[in-house]
């Protein structure tokens, strides 16, 4: 498809964007990034907390895009297949930093007077809390991750991953029993 210098976007759907994209036209993907790139640097600098770093998701997110665009089915709505491609980024990032190793940690949790003892528990029940994590099916993890430590709410949490809010609700909750059963068997380990 030719591509289609200085039109008027503003119209147009995200889907349609992406198909268009799809057919070769650059300037749709153009205006997919201006709609979409604050959206996800606010969602990720809530999170991440480095300008730098977050920049960095955001265009790797797009680069993603760009790269599996041919991937994408205009059935779906195109914003949870994008913030789908941001999430998971984002888990890739934290763990690449380890951030969940130091509990994500922000300046209204540091408190330099904790004494050694309390940092070592504070350690230890991050490290059971990771561990147990780690142990549940990811159809719980991936939902507890996003509205415990991305803080997401659940319309959010509909829109990133496309479930029913039924299923979210329950599994959150089921995850979160889950959670706290192995959290006991680790503290009496």
């Amino acid at each position: 498809m030719k591509n289609m210098a200085r039109h008027d976007y503003s119209d147009y759907s995200d889907e349609k964007l992406m198909g268009l994209y799809q057919d070769g036209c650059n300037s749709a993907f153009d205006e997919i990034v201006n709609r979409f790139q604050n959206p996800l640097f606010f969602r990720m600098i809530s999170h991440i907390q480095n300008k730098q770093d977050c920049e960095d998701l955001v265009q790797d997110t797009f680069l993603r895009v760009s790269r599996s665009r041919h991937s994408y089915s205009s059935k779906f709505k195109f914003s949870p297949w994008l913030f789908t491609i941001a999430r998971n980024l984002l888990f890739t990032q934290y763990r690449k930093i380890k951030l969940m190793e130091v509990g994500y940690m922000n300046d209204e949790w540091t408190d330099n007077n904790i004494l050694p003892d309390a940092l070592l528990h504070q350690a230890n029940l991050m490290a059971s809390t990771r561990k147990a994590i780690g142990q549940l099916s990811p159809k719980f993890s991936d939902l507890l991750y996003l509205r415990m430590v991305q803080e997401c709410n659940y319309n959010e949490i509909k829109e990133i991953t496309g479930l029913p809010l039924g299923t979210i609700k329950s599994r959150i909750g089921r995850g979160r029993a889950r959670l706290r059963k192995s959290l006991r068997i680790y503290s009496q380990e």
